[in-house]
């Protein structure tokens, strides 16, 4: 049976007379027709391709590379079903840049874009793999915490206020550099909200209280 399998290969290989099919492979015929397959596959592949960048694009911030608000909205509502069902804590981080305003007016806009590029990589590289990090507005960002308590969520963010505040941010050629603090409200699920609607708010209060208690901290609502 071996045997008889092998001359099978060998007679679709050479042909009855070992020449019919030599030199198969260098037919213009079926030249032709590899260069179509492999023009049709390099096209499909580039489809997917582009089809992965428009997804990725229509999910992340232009400027920063984190998820944009559209995504985090949809990710926060899932996350808390899942909490839901888990019966698990959830934390929720907002976090807003002190006085940036002064930065864009007296170092103008090119700065201040570097300068939240730079604090959304100082945020991604403080954050647990499974945390979601998305630009929620302007110099505001957000961080969706999964199956973590407040008091943990809290020290997370403290870790990220005092890395912030660390940093010297270079805003020219001749090596000058400024200064950025940061103010942030963290709330948790199920404690300061259920839903999507009262744990946003509960986390903008917090953010608000720590802006009114002298920014440059981190507060619970």
């Amino acid at each position: 049976m071996w045997v008889s399998s092998v001359n099978e290969w060998r007679y679709f290989r050479d042909g009855t007379d070992g020449k019919k099919r030599k030199g198969y492979w260098r037919n213009k015929e079926i030249h032709k027709l590899l260069l179509v397959y492999i023009g049709l596959t390099a096209s499909a592949l580039q489809r997917v391709k582009l089809m992965d960048i428009t997804r990725r694009a229509a999910m992340t911030d232009a400027l920063t590379g984190a998820y944009n608000r559209r995504f985090f909205d949809e990710m926060l509502k899932q996350q808390i079903a899942l909490a839901k069902r888990r019966n698990e804590s959830l934390g929720l981080v907002i976090a807003d840049l002190d006085y940036f305003k002064k930065v864009n007016d007296t170092y103008g806009h090119i700065v201040g874009d570097r300068v939240l590029q730079e604090i959304s990589r100082i945020m991604k590289n403080s954050i647990r793999s499974s945390d979601v990090l998305a630009r929620y507005g302007g110099e505001e960002f957000v961080i969706v915490m999964p199956s973590i308590d407040l008091t943990n969520a809290l020290k997370k963010a403290e870790g990220i206020r005092q890395h912030i505040e660390s940093v010297k941010f270079t805003i020219d050629t001749f090596g000058r550099s400024t200064q950025i603090t940061i103010s942030i409200g963290v709330a948790s699920f199920p404690e300061h909200g259920t839903d999507y609607d009262t744990l946003v708010a509960a986390a903008d209060s917090a953010l608000y209280k720590a802006k009114k208690g002298g920014r440059n901290r981190v507060e619970p609502p």
